[in-house]
């Protein structure tokens, strides 16, 4: 799958492959510190 977004109102949804860079950008447009992350089993390394 390749990454995309998708912005709908209320909501923001953000699929990604590569993970912690891409997160802390959202984090900073946010303005925000904390996150819910979910993830499945399948992706734990």
């Amino acid at each position: 799958m390749r990454p995309f977004t998708y912005d709908i109102l209320p909501g923001r949804v953000v699929f990604e492959t590569s993970g912690a860079e891409r997160l802390l950008e959202e984090l900073d447009r946010l303005g925000r510190r904390r996150v819910l992350f979910i993830a499945s089993p399948r992706w734990r390394d």
